[in-house]
């Protein structure tokens, strides 16, 4: 969004359902949205275009949200499911070389050697699905800024919360 002209100033075209959530990833230069047509897309926002189309294996997604400290994404479903994935960077698929749709000749991090840093993007890899006690959709995720605490508020008018633990955590229980 440009606030001084008013505008938009760009339309990312690829669902092929009405989009139901999205979620900046700030430091991949990333934006994740999600679908009822059942996807997950990543896009960068350099080339503004998707970098990758991940299939729930849950059917509809309703909503995203971003924990950037621990690098997770979680996704929740029209089923009240809650998938997790992981968020890294990584080269597109051909793009070693390509051309460049990014202005300024902007790059990011030390990227490997031979390899455009134009086109290194954000990639996300299903780890799991969490439990949850509703069958509702999932209407909004929230993750707090620590990473620590995700809140769920569910179709039915209910609400869940998870702390997240980690190994070592789980270990002591």
């Amino acid at each position: 969004w440009d606030v001084v002209a008013e505008a938009g100033v760009c339309k990312l075209r690829g669902h092929r359902g009405p989009v139901t959530g999205v979620a900046m990833i700030a430091s991949l230069g990333a934006l994740a949205s999600v679908s009822k047509d059942g996807t997950l897309r990543l896009w960068d926002l350099h080339t503004q275009h998707c970098v990758q189309t991940c299939a729930s294996p849950a059917g509809e997604l309703w909503s995203v949200d971003m924990d950037e400290s621990a690098g997770r994404l979680l996704t929740g479903g029209a089923g009240g499911e809650l998938l997790l994935w992981t968020i890294a960077k990584a080269e597109v698929a051909g793009s070693a070389g390509g051309e460049s749709g990014a202005a300024d000749g902007a790059t990011e991090e030390a990227t490997p050697v031979g390899v455009d840093p134009l086109w290194m993007a954000a990639h996300a890899t299903l780890r799991g699905s969490i439990a949850t006690t509703s069958s509702a959709k999932v209407a909004q995720i929230s993750c707090s800024a620590d990473g620590g605490i995700v809140g769920v508020l569910y179709g039915d008018r209910t609400m869940g919360l998870w702390r997240a633990r980690d190994g070592g955590e789980r270990l002591k229980r």
